[in-house]
């Protein structure tokens, strides 16, 4: 169904490095995945793209979604304030929503499915 929806727009493997590489400095540089109203549509705004071609490069190109790119980017963020030992001055739910996530749900299933164990369990691990 996927190619369907795309056999107009095909991207050659140079073009999606190349966003993909743009994708990642911009992320990296601006840290917009802490916006918990981040669209798509912001983001190929920013990267002057399409929002057609930015969910081509996730879906067909990273084999990922917007949403699951991001939500490993806010993970990984809350991994690292773990890390620094900022548990011990932040809840677990704050550290969520400073890195952008919206609902505890969707923060508790996105960290056990990147990292195999809940917050507090990295938490526990991590003393």
């Amino acid at each position: 169904m996927s190619e369907v929806k795309y056999r107009g727009n095909k991207y050659t493997t140079e073009q999606c490095q190349e966003m993909e590489e743009r994708l990642n400095k911009l992320m990296a540089e601006e840290k917009l995945y802490v916006n918990p109203d981040l669209t798509v549509g912001m983001l190929a705004a920013k990267l002057d793209l399409s929002s057609h071609a930015l969910s081509y490069l996730f879906n067909q190109y990273m084999d990922t979604s917007f949403y699951e790119y991001v939500n490993r980017l806010r993970v990984e963020m809350v991994k690292d304030m773990i890390d620094r030992g900022e548990a011990a001055t932040y809840t677990i739910g704050a550290m969520g929503e400073m890195c952008g996530f919206r609902s505890k749900t969707s923060y508790l299933r996105s960290f056990k499915k990147e990292l195999g164990v809940t917050p507090k369990e990295y938490i526990k691990k991590q003393k």
